[in-house]
């Protein structure tokens, strides 16, 4: 019963009118400490508090800042605030101990708090995290896809000492609601030799597009990635396009979504599995060409991983993704402006006066063949 009940309160949440969820938030964080400038200065131990034990881009981003932070020297925790822990394929991504807000080593030490966690969860983390806030310097590391935040992630600033986001577009939208200290700190991704493999070696050219159903499928837009696939090269058996996603009870409309665009093409597949880590850098070592059509990304973490393996890049060329794609192989897709959709109920829903991008379908599945035409790749 959890699950149909989570659902229909997260629906009701999002149902309310935005100044009913900015009001309930101001409420709850009442009681919540706020960050008044009088904690300590000290910089270490460092706490990150995230998602540890999901595989998905808020649980990796939690994954990278703590590596990062443990091979610069420092001593740093990881606090995990998942739901269910213990996965076996986010244990081989994780290297290091977990810890619960509770049983955390050196509690009431002075350091610095970072909360992997957005708006409005961030307020039941900080509850959880009450007593080990006390002390420490507080900062929340925030993503965001729009130009705008929205209301409701405004009292939530008050109770942080600094912010940190991936991009310079998270962080331009994020400082125009707050003179809080706004930092870019971009995940710092494993740099790789890209692959050895030859253009389709296998005899095949491999187009891989990845996403996260429970992201929103309205600003993942993989139908659009579809689409242009199907255009560029119909069903012709010499390329493939791989969906790599995940499948769950709460997306199991989005799912059909994306089947019923798929239809007859045979060269097509969905991959609905959780992968280990080993799993998904020999799918991006087996792929040639990486394609993102979003809409909208704060910052497009797969598409920066897609370029660590030496793929060809495909991606539409506006928001957090444009702070990194720069070189031979990126590809940006040219868009219109159009007003934020969201087929699926979500915050995305409270925002439509603001616009993300359309990325040109048809200009994407012109780069698709023009790659496979410079790689002298016949489709």
């Amino acid at each position: 019963m959890r699950g149909p009940l989570f659902k229909f309160v997260k629906s009701l949440w999002w149902a309310c009118p935005m100044f009913i969820i900015t009001w309930i938030l101001r409420v709850v964080g009442m009681v919540l400490p706020k960050a008044d400038g009088t904690c300590s200065s000290t910089t270490d131990p460092v706490w990150v508090v995230g998602y540890f034990s999901q595989a998905t881009g808020l649980g990796e981003g939690a994954r990278l800042y703590y590596r990062e932070v443990k091979e610069s020297g420092r001593k740093v925790f990881a606090i995990d605030i998942s739901k269910s822990s213990g996965k076996a394929a986010v244990d081989e991504m994780f290297q290091g101990l977990l810890f619960t807000p509770r049983n955390c080593p050196a509690q009431n030490e002075a350091g610095t708090i970072v909360f992997h966690v957005n708006p409005p969860h961030i307020m039941a983390a900080l509850w959880r995290c009450r007593e080990l806030v006390r002390n420490k310097r507080r900062v929340a590391y925030w993503a965001w896809e729009l130009e705008e935040i929205p209301p409701f992630w405004v009292p939530c600033l008050s109770h942080f000492d600094a912010i940190e986001c991936p991009s310079v577009f998270t962080a331009d939208a994020i400082r125009r609601k707050t003179r809080k200290p706004i930092s870019v700190h971009p995940p710092r991704i494993l740099e790789r030799t890209p692959s050895q493999r030859n253009f389709a070696e296998d005899g095949k050219m491999r187009v891989l597009s990845i996403f996260d159903l429970a992201s929103n499928i309205s600003r993942k837009n993989p139908i659009a990635a579809i689409k242009a696939f199907q255009s560029a090269f119909g069903n012709s058996e010499k390329v493939e396009l791989i969906l790599k996603t995940n499948l769950s009870a709460h997306c199991l409309k989005e799912f059909n979504i994306i089947q019923e665009s798929i239809g007859r093409s045979g060269n097509i597949q969905i991959m609905a599995r959780q992968l280990t880590r080993e799993e998904l850098e020999g799918l991006y070592c087996r792929s040639d060409v990486y394609i993102s059509l979003h809409c909208s990304e704060g910052y497009g973490l797969t598409i920066r991983e897609a370029m660590e393996f030496g793929l060809e890049v495909v991606a539409t060329g506006w928001s957090g993704n444009m702070d990194f794609m720069q070189g031979p192989k990126c590809h940006a897709v040219p868009y219109s402006f159009v007003q934020v959709y969201d087929a699926k109920l979500n915050v995305f829903s409270h925002m439509k006066k603001q616009q993300w991008a359309k990325a040109d379908v048809a200009q994407a599945a012109e780069i698709l063949r023009s790659i496979a035409d410079f790689r002298k790749w016949s489709y």
